[in-house]
């Protein structure tokens, strides 16, 4: 009865015909269910892309050499940065790129006073293991190189002892002027020459065993000819 009473209800009723959308409204349609789609793709595209450049090394200069600092403090950035550019004077462009660069890795092997230094330094532990087992730094710069030896026993020896040279013994080193520094940390402004700081390193060299080494070994064996010529030993 129900559907009878219907028919006769919707007797005039007619069906709407479809409209054809516009290209228009069909883009519109279209971006509406599956914009989160595209900007979650952009993203990951965009991640996968930095992924790769990093890998790659895309738009980066690559240093001919590295050096690894290892001392109880981070050296100040001023003190890095005239370190880095002094020994490209000293390097050559070993990777053929146009530019010589050379980095210095800092390794701070302080003792850690609250529970972010001592995370600073489990991680700056960690990336030196990790230097040393991939052979990225040739030359190193110790404040202690007989317990760096004792410790992870990869020096050059000479005579039972590392085969190192004070700062202050190079004559290219000690009559280096390489500006000063300045710091401030919990409110305490530091300041000096980084000379000063670095008169107490010695350089020192790795050695390789079995079959590995580092890159360019032929530019890292000049680079250190070069910049201990002249040295003596006290």
């Amino acid at each position: 009865m129900s559907s009878r009473y219907l028919e006769w209800k919707y007797r005039d009723v007619q069906p709407e015909e479809k409209r054809e959308l516009t290209k228009q409204e069909k883009r519109r349609n279209w971006w509406h269910y599956h914009k989160f789609h595209v900007l979650i793709g952009a993203v990951l595209l965009f991640i996968a892309l930095d992924l790769a450049r990093s890998a790659l090394h895309i738009g980066e200069t690559l240093p001919d050499l590295s050096v690894a600092y290892v001392g109880a403090a981070p050296l100040p950035a001023e003190c890095v940065t005239a370190v880095e550019e002094t020994f490209a004077s000293f390097a050559t462009d070993a990777n053929g790129d146009g530019t010589v660069k050379v980095t210095l890795l800092q390794y701070p092997e302080g003792s850690p006073e609250n529970t972010a230094a001592a995370a600073e330094q489990g991680a700056a532990s960690v990336a030196l293991v990790a230097d040393l087992e991939s052979c990225d730094s040739y030359l190193f710069l110790l404040e202690d190189p007989l317990s760096f030896e004792k410790k992870y026993e990869i020096l050059r020896m000479k005579e039972n002892a590392p085969d190192c040279y004070p700062w202050t013994a190079c004559p290219k080193l000690a009559a280096l002027s390489l500006g000063g520094f300045r710091e401030e940390t919990l409110g305490v402004t530091f300041s000096g020459e980084n000379s000063e700081l670095l008169s107490g390193l010695y350089v020192a060299r790795r050695k390789f065993e079995n079959g590995r080494e580092a890159a360019h070994m032929d530019a890292c064996d000049l680079f250190w000819q070069t910049l201990t010529e002249g040295a003596t030993k006290p």
